[in-house]
This record gives C-alpha cells, sequence and structure tokens, in this order.
C-alpha cells in the first residue's frame, strides 16, 4: 500500500516538469522511476548492479 502511495505521488509530481520532453520518453518517465532513470541516463541500464 505505502508503494502504492510513493507511486501516485511520483507520477503527481512530475506530470509538470514532462514537458519538452518527447513523449516516449515522457510516458516511460511517467510509469515510474526507474523508467525515468532509465531514459534520462541509458547507461545505467547499462551498469552491472552487485
Amino acid at each position: 500500500m505505502l508503494v502504492a502511495l510513493l507511486a501516485n505521488g511520483y507520477r503527481s509530481a512530475i506530470d509538470g516538469k514532462l514537458d519538452g520532453v518527447p513523449a516516449g520518453a515522457a510516458d516511460a518517465a511517467h510509469e515510474g522511476i526507474a523508467n525515468a532513470i532509465e531514459v534520462g541516463h541509458p547507461r545505467l541500464a547499462a551498469t552491472p548492479r552487485t
């Protein structure tokens, strides 16, 4: 339940900050924080995690 509240808060907060971002990237970023990081920094997605 807490995760759902945080996700909703994130979506509300990011809505006005995606103006000027290409539609595909904005849609991905709107879906979640991990997607926003991946779209914003593609190299992070390729970085091995330990």
